[in-house]
Order: structure tokens, then C-alpha cells, then sequence
């Protein structure tokens, strides 16, 4: 048997656990039946990779998963050292040379994430590759403003420098 009335479970034995051992990997469990890795854990650049527009696609990832569980999930804009977020996608589609498409993803990143530089300096960088160089400039110098330590300043002047024309 492996429903009751719709409702799905595992049955298994952990052999040599503990009364709290068990219980947490019964638990780690009874989460993975009910949300499981494979769709909790998507493969964003699988999903752009999908014909059509990258955000479009990442959008009915999301949509279909928000259906199915009842609440809004939206993808991820940051994760650390993670490629399954929009920080790295909208590079990913750069190097795709989807420069339209990772501006767009930059432009949600930084709908997502208003307070965070990383998300204002993606978009700098996108539009660095659409060679639209004033957008790139007014986001970097966004970025620089909610930078909070020294290096990062440091790094997003060295950026802006290197994007501004010089005037001669």
C-alpha cells in the first residue's frame, strides 16, 4: 500500500538511531514526501534553456509550483554560492549572449531585492552588455550607494571608472 485517501507515506525502519535521531530523519522525511528536493531545487539554467524568454520560462516554473501548493513561491534572487538563483542566471544569460533576457532577470532581481547592491550592480552589468552605458552607470553608482563595506565601494568605483568615457 502506498497511499491512504490520497495521502502519500513512506514506511521505513532506521536501524541503530535513537529516540531523537530518528525522529529528525523522520521528519528530514515526511518534508521530502511533501516537498520534494526535486522540485524545491530547481535547475535554473535548465529552465531558461527551455525555448522561449528566460523569465518567462523561470515564471511558470514558479507559477505552476504556487498552483500546485496553494501560496505564491517566488524564485529565488539570492542564495550563497548557489547557481539556482536570479543573481547568477542574469550573468549566465549574458555569457548566452541573452542580453535582453538578463536584463530582464536583473530587473526582477532588483524588484526582489531593492536594498541590495549585488541586485543593482547585475543590472549595470547587463546593461554594460546591451552597451547601453548610461543605464549601466546609473545602476552601478545605485549599487554604490548601498554598499556597506569599503571593498565593495572600492570594486564598484573601479567599475564605474572603467565604464565611464573619459572625456578628452
Amino acid at each position: 500500500m502506498s497511499q491512504i485517501e490520497g495521502l502519500p507515506f513512506t514506511l521505513r525502519i532506521y536501524d541503530n538511531e535513537g529516540h531523537y535521531d530518528t525522529l529528525i530523519k523522520a521528519m528530514l522525511d515526511v518534508l521530502e514526501i511533501k516537498y520534494p528536493k526535486s522540485l524545491w531545487s530547481a535547475k535554473y539554467r535548465d529552465i531558461v534553456a527551455k525555448p522561449g524568454n528566460a523569465l518567462k520560462n523561470l515564471d511558470k516554473y514558479f507559477d505552476q509550483l504556487s498552483q500546485h501548493y496553494g501560496f505564491a513561491i517566488l524564485p529565488r534572487a539570492t542564495r550563497w554560492n548557489s547557481i539556482n538563483r536570479l543573481g547568477f542566471i542574469s550573468t549566465y544569460l549574458i555569457r548566452q549572449n541573452r542580453v535582453a533576457e538578463a536584463i530582464e532577470v536583473a530587473q526582477r532581481y532588483t524588484k526582489y531585492q531593492p536594498k541590495s547592491w549585488q541586485a543593482y550592480e547585475s543590472l549595470a552589468k547587463a546593461y554594460e552588455a546591451n552597451n547601453n552605458r548610461e543605464h549601466a552607470i546609473e545602476n552601478a553608482n545605485v549599487a554604490l550607494k548601498l554598499a556597506k563595506n569599503e571593498y565593495d565601494k572600492k570594486r564598484l568605483n573601479q567599475y564605474i571608472k572603467s565604464i565611464t568615457p573619459t572625456i578628452k
